[in-house]
């Protein structure tokens, strides 16, 4: 089975923090393909350097961390019509930005489940569409 994982996913399988413990278990169990918008890099990246920048993360933690991200076989997905359905999403679910709703994107024109561990916004979007799961998802 095909999952679009976001940022919020892919964090805590890289660094420890609550929730980290569910996401490595469920990886482990996983067996299909990871996909996501080819900004999860860059996004994952920069909240990496924030955190060290915060002092929650050392250099060798991130450096290890990126390390970790290039091991985890996610296929990066992009086509410019993301964005614009990105939006049209965002204003569905009443989201001010557009950062999550192209994972949202991606995950439907893949005809895929979304996983976070975003509880704000897996509130806002599984009532919409019940592909949006939230970490730990035991289904998927």
């Amino acid at each position: 089975m095909t999952i679009c994982l976001d940022a919020s996913v892919v964090l805590k399988l890289l660094i420890f923090e609550s929730g980290s413990e569910e996401a490595v278990e469920w990886l482990g169990t996983h067996e299909g393909e990871l996909i996501a918008p080819t900004f999860l890099f860059a996004e994952v990246a920069s909240v990496l350097q924030r955190k060290v920048r915060m002092g929650d993360v050392t250099v060798e933690e991130r450096k290890d961390a990126l390390e970790a991200l290039e091991s985890i076989r996610i296929r990066p997905i992009w086509e410019p019509s993301l964005i614009r359905r990105a939006i049209t999403l965002a204003d569905e679910i009443g989201q001010s930005t557009v950062c999550d709703t192209i994972y949202l994107a991606v995950a439907e024109s893949e005809q895929c489940a979304l996983l976070t561990a975003d509880e704000r916004f897996a509130r806002a979007a599984s009532r919409k569409y019940p592909r949006v799961r939230l970490l730990p998802a035991t289904d998927l």
